[in-house]
């Protein structure tokens, strides 16, 4: 099964945070890494499994919230399963 696929590594390094941000949005809205030189190489893959997906991000530090106007663009109902092999996660 080939999953969707989506990097920033392709963008100038000025682009690439919005564009990270454009490819979550509506779902989620991120926030700025916590390193504001930081050039936000990111990565997400998605495997589509019929009423399920399942997604791999590697991304660094960033805030992802999912505020009401992400609910009222897309009114997905989902779970977040998250392990974090370095550093901290938060989601809300």
């Amino acid at each position: 099964m080939v999953p969707t696929a989506f990097s920033t590594e392709n963008f100038a390094p000025s682009d690439r945070a919005s564009a990270w941000h454009r490819w979550l949005w509506p779902v989620f809205d991120v926030g700025p890494s916590v390193d504001p030189d930081d050039r936000l190489l990111a990565r997400n893959e998605v495997w589509d499994l019929g009423d399920l997906l399942v997604s791999r991000v590697v991304a660094p530090p960033s805030t992802t919230v999912r505020r009401r106007a992400n609910l009222a663009k897309a009114p997905v109902d989902h779970w977040v399963l998250s392990c974090c092999r370095k550093g901290t996660t938060s989601v809300r």
